[in-house]
């Protein structure tokens, strides 16, 4: 596959996102999402383990529109366990990394706003973007990541509203933004009004060495005000829990609560409550992930 002829900045048709899910008939390798079929999966010992709590919790309304107490708590643990410390107030429990996405677009973003992001970046993001009609500016990328001195001039030039970088693991391209180029960035915030989204959702899935500590935990305190961090169970448990996360500061979750509400009164429940339980087991369940992607690689 070669993709020909340079990318410009501005308005584009939306690109068909939902076909990345597209299931294939046959004997096929499909290589269009980063879903793991064919894993062992969740146990049945685990879900078994959460149906006292799935039938108490169901005498309750319902309605957790910030999340579950429980979950944001653990929730924000595993954030702490990144380098990353983090209260429960800065977490919200969102419908899978894509409605986290979709609820900062449509807090941040009007028509023709500008929008800084990697040349190659998760489609969500970009769809996300067109539907919501930002004007976009893509930075180019070098073999280990996002150009970092590219990226310093279109913030200086462009302005953009939101700055949106996967670090690492980068989707679609694998690679894991170095420490330096990450406190570089950090520093760039130092110097500028744009808001920057973090997109650690596949961190996780790094296969080699300990996870490189997110951008914002370079920040200084000013900065870290003007940095969002996305994450996801996705990628490491399993992506029919549509459980994902935004990491802020507490008056930013606050405005983003309305925004949440509108869209669905608060994430499922039960999907919550198994995701407690998977928190408990987080380790066994990365290593356990690592090792069918590496199994994947090789093949």
């Amino acid at each position: 596959t070669t993709v020909d002829g340079p990318v410009r900045s501005g308005r584009a048709s939306a690109a068909p996102f939902v076909n990345l899910l597209k299931r294939d008939e046959g004997d096929v390798l499909a290589f269009r999402s980063a879903d793991w079929n064919g894993d062992h999966g969740i146990s049945a010992e685990l879900f078994a383990s959460c149906a006292d709590r799935m039938a108490a919790a169901s005498t309750a309304a319902g309605y957790f529109p910030t999340g579950l107490p429980e979950l944001r708590e653990a929730i924000a643990r595993h954030m702490d366990r990144l380098g990353l410390p983090t209260s429960p107030d800065q977490v919200l429990v969102t419908a899978g990394a894509q409605q986290a996405v979709a609820l900062l677009v449509d807090l941040l973003i009007t028509p023709g706003a500008p929008v800084a992001l990697e040349q190659v970046t998760y489609p969500g993001m970009i769809d996300a973007l067109r539907r919501a009609r930002a004007t976009l500016h893509p930075v180019s990328m070098t073999p280990t990541g996002v150009d970092v001195p590219a990226l310093e001039r279109v913030v200086a030039r462009s302005r953009p509203v939101l700055t949106y970088v996967v670090p690492g693991v980068h989707n679609p391209t694998g690679v894991v933004l170095p420490r330096l180029a990450r406190r570089r960035i950090a520093e760039m915030l130092s110097h500028t009004d744009t808001v920057l989204v973090e997109d650690m959702s596949l961190a996780e899935t790094q296969l080699q060495g300990d996870i490189v500590p997110a951008i914002v935990s370079y920040a200084d305190a000013a900065a870290a005000q003007r940095i969002v961090v996305i994450g996801s169970l996705s990628k490491w448990s399993w992506s029919g829990l549509r459980i994902g996360w935004i990491r802020a500061p507490v008056q930013l979750i606050g405005r983003l609560i309305r925004h949440k509400m509108l869209a669905d009164l608060g994430t499922s429940v039960p999907s919550q409550i198994l995701a407690v339980a998977l928190f408990e087991h987080a380790d066994e369940l990365r290593r356990s992930r690592v090792a069918g992607i590496r199994e994947r690689l090789d093949v």
